[in-house]
Order: C-alpha cells, then structure tokens, then sequence
C-alpha cells in the first residue's frame, strides 16, 4: 500500500499469503486503468513439490459469491515465481473488469502457493497492496472528514465479512486527545457474509450522526458483530486512490 502524509509516498512491505492452496487479493486494480499508468498484478509461487494448475475467480462484491474458476497456469512449476499483469488475468477471466470496480480476487491452486499482490502506478512505480486489518474491533488510524471532498480528498473503507454470518457494523469517533471513544452509530444492520462493500466519509459521517471539521483527523473505531477486514482508502485530486495502511507521523512509518 502507499501511505500519504503532507503529498509524500511512502512504500512499505506486508506479508504475504503464506502455505495455503487459496488466497483472496483483498482488492484488484483492473486492466483498464493501465492507459492512466495504474495496473494490477499478482505473483504467485508454487511452494509445493510438484507442477500444479493455478486457477482465478471474481468474487461478488456485493454478495460474496464466487465466480468460475478460470484457468491461470495449466501447471506452474514447483519452486516458480510468476508474475500476472491485469492483462493476463482478465485474459483468464475471459472478461474485462470496469476501471470503476475493484473486486476481490481468487486464487486457488492444488498446492500451498504464496500469493502477492503489487500495483504499477503512474511514473514507473510499483507498490505493494497491503492485506485488510482483521478482528471484530479495527481502529483506522486516520481519517480524512467528508468536508475535504471538494477539495479532492476523501476517506472511504472497505468493509469484507469474513464470517459466516451477516455482520452488524458500527462506527465510532476515538478522541484523539484522551482516547475516550465516542458513541457508536449503525453503518450497516447486516453485512451479508463474504461480501466487499466501500463506504465512503459520507456515509461513515452520516452513521456517526457528526461532521469532523476538515482539520480533524480522528481515528475512526469500527465493530462488528463477527470478524470482518477493514481497508482505509483515500482519494486525493485527480483522481487518484491511495491505501491506507499505516500510520504516519512526520514522514516516519509507525
């Protein structure tokens, strides 16, 4: 992910998906944001002794349902490091992804494989896609108000119920000076399991019942009823959508 602090990038690393035949890419960045220099990619590395097929699938962002298995790699050697742009993927799919959209996408193969997903930004360069933070209790450390939209900045989280059943997701505001956290309010009655929605300040703002300044940058507690994966996004002018994935703290990542 890039982390942003007063128009600086920082880049930093995060584990991968390790020892597991199937591993979920929290967001996918489709092929056709390449001609605005944005492009997805996924290395996967056979861990296993033997060739195995490696499939993908698109998973419904709305409902958690997962699409046709479609075939990857007839047989990606074992020990081999491969690199899938958007173009191969989508190719495998047998469909292009809207630029608009950014659905989770699954990986599956017959041997524990390890699953990395980078993006290509504009410039030549390529980042890491951090993996969402997991719990019933995930505190986004830094949230940019609804009031910064005109302005071309805006805070938006994506919420993924990895759970079994229907989630029930509240937000609140941490106080940043006395950490005392505010009063909850309902952002969604009932996640359905295995869905990806992306809420955006406005509607995290119109749950909490309360507009922080544009100054503010309050960190934002979200609980759920089961485990659920919570991402922090923010747009910034232009455009252009950066993740969230630390903190950061006068240029240092914390």
């Amino acid at each position: 992910g890039v982390v942003t602090e007063n128009g600086y990038a920082l880049y930093f690393y995060v584990p991968v998906f390790q020892s597991t035949t199937t591993g979920d890419i929290p967001s996918y960045i489709p092929a056709a944001l390449g001609s605005s220099g944005y492009m997805g990619f996924l290395r996967v590395i056979n861990l296993g002794n033997n060739p195995t097929p490696v499939t993908v699938a698109v998973i419904d962002e709305n409902t958690g349902a997962v699409g046709n298995a479609r075939t990857l790699a007839a047989a990606l050697p074992a020990g081999a490091a491969v690199t899938y742009a958007a173009t191969d993927i989508e190719r495998a799919l047998g469909a292009p992804i809207d630029a608009g959209s950014r659905p989770r996408i699954r990986v599956s193969a017959q041997a524990n494989i390890q699953v990395q997903s980078f993006q290509s930004n504009p410039g030549g360069v390529t980042t890491i896609n951090s993996n969402a933070s997991s719990g019933t209790s995930v505190d986004v450390q830094s949230y940019l108000p609804w009031a910064l939209h005109t302005s071309g900045y805006a805070s938006y989280l994506r919420i993924i119920n990895s759970g079994r059943s229907a989630a029930a997701l509240n937000v609140a505001l941490v106080d940043g000076d006395t950490g005392v956290v505010g009063a909850a309010g309902m952002l969604n009655a009932a996640l359905p399991p295995g869905a990806a929605v992306t809420y955006s300040g406005q509607q995290i703002e119109a749950a909490l019942g309360v507009s922080p300044p544009a100054s503010a940058r309050p960190r934002i507690r979200l609980t759920s009823t089961t485990s659920v994966q919570v991402q922090s996004f923010q747009s910034n002018p232009g455009g252009i959508v950066t993740e969230n994935g630390l903190v950061t703290e006068n240029g240092f990542v914390q």
